[in-house]
């Protein structure tokens, strides 16, 4: 039983989870019509997608131009069968609070986000200030491509879309 929580703690930990944070932030800003900051709230889906293998497959062999609202019709399809997997989303998101919120503070400590304390919204410090690693394995590169996926297709759905789409409530 050691040997599985220490590898899910390997896979979920927190600076990973910054790491992905702050690229799906970025993302969203740059693509966001209006370049306005990610909802606070959204930062809450993403580790539940990325940290859960088989969305992640999912949500890795799908083009970024096909957009959240085909991502999940994809799911409801007589072809993949996989509806478990977008109606588990809102549950694991409740089960990885901790970890997505501690994965946000590691991100503000280090300077990767700062939250914007009227709004809540979470601003991504610029790319360019930060040192990029030397190596990265090719599991964080998956997660990362697939971060500002998600990013890119959250800042072109309101809210409301994002939560019709993913079935989640916030």
């Amino acid at each position: 039983m050691s040997v599985l929580k220490n590898e899910i703690s390997l896979i979920n930990n927190s600076a990973l989870g910054a790491y992905l944070l702050w690229n799906f932030a970025i993302m969203y800003q740059n693509e966001h019509q209006v370049h306005e900051p990610t909802p606070g709230v959204l930062v809450f889906l993403v580790l539940p997608i990325l940290f859960h293998q088989p969305t992640l497959d999912f949500l890795d062999r799908t083009n970024s131009g096909t957009g959240l609202a085909k991502f999940s019709e994809k799911f409801l399809s007589t072809k993949f069968k996989k509806s478990n997997l977008l109606l588990d989303i809102h549950g694991r998101a409740l089960g990885m609070r901790e970890i997505s919120l501690h994965s946000l503070k590691v991100a503000v400590r280090t300077n990767l986000l700062t939250i914007v304390p009227d709004t809540g919204r979470v601003v991504a410090v610029d790319a360019d200030q930060i040192r990029k690693p030397r190596s990265v394995p090719a599991v964080v590169l998956k997660m990362k491509k697939n971060s500002e996926k998600l990013g890119l297709w959250f800042s072109e759905n309101s809210l409301k879309e994002i939560s019709f789409f993913l079935k989640v409530f916030f």
